[in-house]
């Protein structure tokens, strides 16, 4: 034991701020003051002047050389225009523009006054790209002149924000419409995150009476709160004319009004962006079959999604509609039906910001096929049924548009016969039409054109195997029909018709020899159904069918569909998901293939993403018998950063420090994990809420302090998020033991616990003690054993009792690799005695006791001060209470001790001091 001087610690931070501030004295004299500033928000894709503003000062008239800014990637310098005194705009170097000689020979050419600020205006003209998106920065350096021989020039560098005029992607706009009242400096507002930090923006008193709009960018799915408020306590209406202020999402308006007293309040959720580049790769499992057909990215960011999947009451199907969140995690899902088989084909947002689902209901015999259409509310909500055909016919539809009006046209089959209906926005029928032919037809898309006239993709079937692609062009009534009809003795099958940004259009499929050799084509018309281009696409490894197409904003087209490759491992065909991307002339940029869990795999539709990548709805096969659906959200390259999915929690077990359960894991490097999220299941079976969130750098454990392991056992899960917020799949969940102790027959002690599920064990160890720190170990029970009676317990004294489990291999929460034996190799249950007691709570003792550095790695500092001469007992825990090594046991006078502990084995101790009977306990981390 030593004793700690304290003069020493005062007199050392003294030395050090008297020579700091002697070299700050100095280094004034020949300082050169510069900022620089952006006066101008910017726009992706265009051409514009940004504008700055340079600021220079000295103490002693300096003089700058030469001055350079820097852009970011995805600007373009053109021009630049400014009077840096007598410096000249030198030609420009990639990114970077300047001004002046950067030799340091004599005085520079740019002036800095020192009884003011010397400001410039500096204007570049650029080209921005159309991926730039959130703030950018602008890097400069200032290099002034030689202030004599023996001060070398003076050189500074720092950056300046340009803010986009749009949000970024991981932001969304909130926008807030406000006009104060007639005296308008008592209004102001502010908007912030939850309980008022961060301040996003605020705004007022204003000085005019009129109305103001603001942008306000703020982190998607952050906790937001909107506080307005009136300094006289009238609100901004109606007693001095008709204010209002309006709060709204790209999706909602969360709050309008204006008639408050002093404040009003409003907290709200900010919905993702659909700039959010969230991407996943996700197979949805259920009992029962199940088929994703469609998709659509929504104003928060989230998708929604349609398809059909058995039914486990009746055996049949079910058209579903379900709702999705940025990251791809179900928000809720609806069925639709009755008693027959009822598919959804395909899903279209209404203007109204609901859904159509159209497809078809067919009985259980195969013996008739209704078209089934169903409108939504954009909560899936249905507002109404329609199905049309007889019970005599085969009917179904394939493909649907929304009209100026709000009816809508949609095209399918009927019995044979090319199928076009038109209904009301009220679901009653308009009209029917049936293209006749000797040969079947089926209308597989549709588009409508700028004069309302229709123009058709068909596939016209001539028995056996022979399919061509026909267009019809028919007026908005479905009548008139003219055909151009494509293909010979092959098949060419047509999936897809869409129009395009120059009023052309373009048809998607795929193309079939008499080998059944599969090519996916594209095929450009203009609105007569005249080709203008035919591509047919497939690597050289494969067979290709393309199910969907769509434009892109670079006016190229995603198509997705399946790849059909010979495995010359397995010798068979397998049938991955693909994704092929191609420029505006229909060259293939890129091709991407997804066969998750060696799956054959089918997308059916694709979607256009805000970051410029896409969504695929389609289905995986599990089994002959059973599909799942398969939704992949991938980056504008097509590829998946995908989210680390083997995480697992090693244990369970119960804090010995604060008697809350506690949850350990091991950390895995190189993965991209920016945090661990810690999930506990609630009161419904099988439901799990986040409950926390440790980040990658901390100690991979985390305490449940809501926990009660004395009232009842939990179970628990934990995923990872990398730094772009993707979350991985939920692991396979622990469940703490929960342990209770009856008086049995004779004064017997009867201890009943729940199975630890989490990971296999032989054996459960039961310990029993006259204290909780000198517990004893008293039997070994099989694993498949629940409950003991302990007969040699003394009724007279209090008895304590803990369970555990030995785990195979130690949890290491500081490395990948496990250790043999370590601090976390046993799960252990609550605490419980014979009186039905609690762990016994910890006193505070007057005495300070501290340790340094906590985490530590070498050896950990324990500083003891005592007010007053005390009887201390000092030692080390384990984790599950075993007494390792004493520190202290004597009577010691009032002062101040310090020790040294070093544990050997990484993990987490417990340093306990007993100071004239009261116990104070510290955790002890150690790391490797």
């Amino acid at each position: 034991m030593k004793k700690i001087s304290i003069l020493l610690l005062i007199i050392l931070p003294m030395v050090g701020l008297a020579q700091l501030k002697t070299k700050s004295t100095t280094k004034q004299l020949k300082a050169l003051y510069g900022t620089l500033s952006c006066q101008t928000l910017y726009s992706a894709d265009t051409t514009m002047d940004i504008e700055f503003r340079l600021d220079l000062s000295s103490l002693d008239y300096e003089y700058a050389d030469y001055f350079e800014m820097t852009f970011p990637v995805g600007f373009t310098i053109n021009s630049a225009t400014s009077i840096l005194s007598t410096a000249a705009l030198n030609p420009f170097v990639g990114r970077t523009v300047s001004w002046g000689v950067n030799n340091n020979d004599g005085y520079g050419d740019i002036y800095a006054s020192s009884s003011d600020t010397t400001v410039y205006a500096i204007i570049v003209n650029v080209t921005i790209a159309l991926s730039v998106a959130g703030n950018q920065y602008v890097s400069y350096t200032i290099s002034g002149d030689e202030y004599s021989a023996s001060n070398p020039p003076h050189n500074q560098s720092g950056s300046c924000v340009i803010k986009s005029d749009r949000c970024s992607s991981t932001e969304v706009q909130i926008d807030l419409t406000i006009l104060p009242d007639r005296y308008v400096g008592e209004t102001t507002w502010k908007l912030t995150g939850k309980d008022g930090l961060p301040v996003y923006k605020s705004g007022g008193p204003y000085d005019t009476n009129i109305v103001y709009y603001e942008k306000i960018c703020v982190p998607g799915g952050s906790d937001l709160e909107f506080v307005i408020e009136d300094e006289y306590g009238d609100g901004i209406c109606c007693r001095y004319d008709t204010g209002y202020y309006i709060l709204e999402t790209p999706c909602e308006v969360i709050k309008q009004g204006g008639r408050f007293n002093y404040e009003e309040t409003t907290s709200f959720q900010a919905p993702y962006s659909v700039l959010n580049e969230f991407n996943f790769e996700k197979i949805y499992s259920r009992s029962l079959s199940e088929v994703a057909t469609d998709v659509v990215q929504n104003c928060d960011g989230g998708y929604t999604c349609c398809g059909y999947g058995e039914n486990s009451s009746n055996g049949g199907q079910d058209g579903k509609l379900f709702k999705l969140n940025a990251q791809g995690a179900k928000v809720w899902e609806k069925n639709y039906g009755g008693s027959d088989n009822d598919r959804f084909f395909g899903l279209l947002p209404t203007a109204d910001g609901g859904y159509l689902l159209y497809g078809q209901s067919r009985d259980y015999q195969y013996s008739y096929s209704q078209a089934f259409i169903v409108r939504t509310n954009n909560e899936g909500d249905t507002l109404w049924t329609r199905r049309t055909g007889t019970t005599s016919n085969y009917v179904y539809l394939y493909d649907c548009k929304e009209l100026d009006n709000g009816s809508f046209v949609c095209g399918g089959y009927d019995n044979g016969d090319g199928y076009i209906l038109k209904l009301a926005n009220t679901g009653s029928v308009l009209w029917e039409q049936n293209l006749v032919t000797p040969q079947t037809q089926i209308v597989q898309s549709l588009v409508v054109l700028a004069d309302k006239d229709l123009l058709l993709a068909v596939n016209r079937r001539y028995g056996g195997d022979d399919d061509d692609l026909y267009f019809y062009h028919t007026d908005s009534n479905g009548l008139n029909p003219v055909a151009t009809g494509y293909g010979g003795l092959d098949d060419e099958i047509p999936q897809r018709l869409i129009t395009l940004h120059d009023g052309n259009h373009l048809a998607c499929g795929y193309y079939t020899d008499n080998n059944f050799f599969s090519l996916g084509y594209l095929l450009k018309i203009d609105d007569n159904g005249d080709t203008l281009w035919t591509r047919t696409f497939a690597a050289t490894d494969s067979v290709e069918y393309f199910y969907d197409i769509k434009e892109t904003s670079d006016h190229g087209f995603l198509a997705t569909g399946n790849s059909g490759v010979y495995d010359t491992v397995s010798s068979q065909w397998i049938y991955p998901l693909s994704i092929v991307k191609f420029d505006s002339n229909g060259v293939k940029l890129w091709h991407q293939r997804f066969r998750k869990f060696d799956r054959n795999s089918y997308g059916m539709h694709i979607a256009n993403t805000g970051d410029g990548g896409c969504i695929v709805a389609g289905y995986s096969k599990a089994s002959d018998k059973k599909n799942e659906v398969y939704l992949i959200r991938t980056m504008p390259d097509g590829k998946v950063n995908l989210v680390y999915q083997d995480q697992e929690i090693c244990m369970v077990t119960v804090d010995p420090e604060t008697g809350k359960n506690l949850i350990v894991w091991d950390k895995v490097a190189d993965e991209g994990i920016a945090q661990f999220n810690i999930y506990k299941e609630t009161n419904v079976a099988g439901e799990y809420q986040k409950i926390g969130t440790v980040p990658f750098d901390s100690i991979p454990v985390f305490v449940d302090t809501a926990s009660a392991p004395a009232v009842r056992a939990n179970r628990y899960k934990i995923s990872i998020s990398n730094a772009k917020g993707d979350e991985s799949e939920l692991s396979a969940h622990h469940k703490t033991m929960h342990l209770t102790v009856n008086l049995g027959q004779n004064n017997a002690n009867n201890l009943i616990w729940d199975y630890y599920e989490g990971f296999d064990f032989s054996s459960y160890n039961i310990y029993r003690g006259s204290s909780p720190n000198n517990m004893s170990l008293i039997a070994t029970m099989p694993s498949t054993l629940t409950s003991y009676t302990d007969l040699n317990a003394s009724p007279l004294y209090r008895s304590y009792y803990q369970v555990s489990v030995l785990k195979s291999s130690a949890c290491d929460p500081m490395r990948r690799l496990k250790a043999s034996s370590g601090p976390f190799s046993q799960s252990i249950s609550n605490l419980e005695d014979n009186r039905l007691q609690t762990n016994i709570s910890e006193n505070t003792t007057a005495a300070s006791l501290s340790v340094f550095p906590n985490p530590y790695q070498k050896q950990a500092n324990i500083q003891l001060d005592l007010a007053a001469a005390s009887s201390v007992y000092i030692s080390i825990l384990s984790v599950i209470g075993e007494e390792l090594v004493v520190l202290e046991n004597h009577d010691l006078n009032a002062g101040q001790y310090a020790y040294l502990f070093d544990a050997g084995m990484p993990g987490v101790y417990y340093l306990k001091a007993v100071i004239n009977g009261q116990v104070t306990t510290i955790k002890l981390v150690k790391i490797k």
